[in-house]
């Protein structure tokens, strides 16, 4: 009878998750803040050219005059999109806030992986045929998978964060590979 290996379970880390989510958070508000300021700075701008340029001889060049277009575009557009920033990361929080982060974030066994998705609210067993490789990104595991398996918004992959996993990436991959029987 031929060695099988045990199944590896990854866990969710999740002090090291809630750290990170809060701030991703803070660092997103403070973008957001910026660009909203960045725009008003962009529009006061162009307003004081616009009030001064009837009596000033020199603001009439065509120069100040592409600066203002330029500016009554740029600034409206970053305060737009700091606004939309920033609901976008209340959306977010909101989200965070509505679902309990998993215990388990993904376990490797021989039927394949499966895989904790929480927009799904149950588990997802991938196949190892449709499994194409385990690669380490820079802050995530991603896991590309043959075309057609996950909705369209997953793009063939579903990606984890790295910090957020309890064991290591060569940890991972030795249980992949002893679990799959191949070298992902």
């Amino acid at each position: 009878m031929a060695f099988v290996p045990p199944p590896f379970t990854v866990y969710v880390n999740r002090e090291r998750v809630l750290k990170l989510r809060a701030g991703e958070r803070t660092y997103l508000r403070v973008v957001a803040l910026i660009l909203i300021a960045l725009g008003c700075v962009f529009v006061a701008v162009a307003g004081i050219i616009i009030v001064n340029l009837p009596g000033n001889p020199a603001l009439s060049s065509p120069v100040f005059i592409v600066v203002t277009v330029v500016n009554l575009v740029i600034g409206p557009l970053a305060i737009w999109r700091g606004i939309r920033s920033l609901r976008s990361t209340a959306r977010r929080s909101d989200y965070w806030q509505s679902k309990d982060l998993p215990d388990v974030a993904f376990r490797l066994d021989q039927e394949g992986i499966t895989l904790f998705v929480p927009e799904y609210d149950r588990d997802v067993t991938v196949p190892w045929a449709s499994v194409r490789s385990l690669e380490p990104g820079v802050l995530s595991i991603d896991f590309h998978v043959a075309p057609g398996f996950f909705p369209e918004h997953y793009r063939d992959r579903i990606d984890y964060g790295s910090a957020a996993l309890g064991a290591d990436m060569p940890t991972i991959r030795a249980a992949a590979r002893a679990l799959s029987g191949r070298d992902l």
